[in-house]
């Protein structure tokens, strides 16, 4: 038998009332290859998948009969097995976060020593944003309100952003830039989808859904970061550094987490009380995007940028 594909496409099912569901167990990768063809579920360790030789018939047509017709859609392949974008979480898997279970998890162990300080940073900005809540309560009569504490919040929740940005940057980027910008960092807003993510305040649910990264790109920054940079540069202006803009960094903080680290990351969260911010909306990735376990245990990072 041959080693390597000669072609790899993605297979979407379809449930019963023909909607093609988000991608999970429910899309397989099809490669076939000389002398047969192999399909794995999305989810799934290499290991869990079904072969046949490969004879007359089309293999697309076999898997169909396989189950039941139901294949709705078929993807030319885009990511190769094993193939990732580095602090890009897709809704996939690669071959370190699997397990052999029916509710595959995320296992973090292996980029514990990068996710620790940026974890640790996060709780420190959710007991901050607890204690505000015993004196302001988030409410839409609220949003407007400023002082030190408030102030404090925004900036610390900023430069995280900053830190997670960074890295995120420096490993999709082809080139190296010691000294890169929030403008550089726009370019990831388009691969990670940044856009689609959405928050909430669990213990508020008056507070309106949070969209920190809407319009985010090159030359377009989000409120709450120009609220931070006239924090800092212009003190006639700091009261634009409100209660709003506080809590929308810190929900930033949140949604790169989880868009670098993937929904695995919240097991690892301390529970943040009052200021426990939960997401509430992912990007929808097309088949084609998604990360697939490599065949051979391998996996190789592919810059986004």
């Amino acid at each position: 038998m041959s080693d390597a594909p000669k072609k790899t496409i993605y297979l979407v099912m379809t449930d019963a009332g023909n909607v093609i569901p988000p991608i999970d167990d429910t899309t397989f990768c099809l490669e076939i290859f000389d002398d047969h063809f192999e399909l794995t579920p999305q989810q799934a360790s290499p290991e869990n998948r079904r072969s046949q030789q490969l004879d007359h018939e089309d293999p697309v047509d076999v898997v169909k009969r396989w189950f039941y017709q139901r294949v709705v859609s078929v993807v030319p392949d885009a990511m190769p097995r094993g193939a990732f974008h580095p602090r890009i979480w897709r809704n996939g898997v690669i071959a370190r976060h699997v397990v052999r279970d029916t509710h595959p998890s995320w296992h973090l162990s292996a980029d514990w020593p990068v996710i620790r300080p940026r974890l640790l940073a996060y709780h420190q900005l959710q007991r901050r944003l607890a204690t505000i809540f015993e004196v302001v309560t988030p409410a839409q009569a609220s949003t407007a309100s400023y002082g030190t504490a408030i102030q404090q919040v925004l900036a610390l929740a900023a430069m995280e952003v900053e830190t997670l940005l960074r890295e995120a940057f420096n490993a999709n980027s082809s080139t190296n830039k010691p000294h890169s910008s929030m403008n550089d960092w726009a370019r990831l807003a388009a691969p990670m989808r940044i856009d689609a993510w959405t928050a909430k305040l669990e213990w508020f649910p008056e507070w309106p859904p949070m969209h920190p990264f809407k319009g985010w790109g090159p030359g377009a920054a989000p409120p709450w970061w120009t609220a931070y940079n006239k924090l800092k540069h212009d003190d006639s202006l700091r009261s634009t550094a409100n209660f709003e803009s506080a809590i929308s960094a810190v929900a930033a903080v949140r949604i790169l987490l989880e868009a670098q680290f993937g929904p695995g990351i919240a097991a690892r969260m301390e529970d943040g009380g009052a200021a426990q911010i939960v997401t509430t909306n992912a990007p929808r990735w097309l088949p084609g995007e998604v990360y697939f376990a490599p065949r051979d245990g391998a996996n190789v990072a592919v810059p986004a940028l």
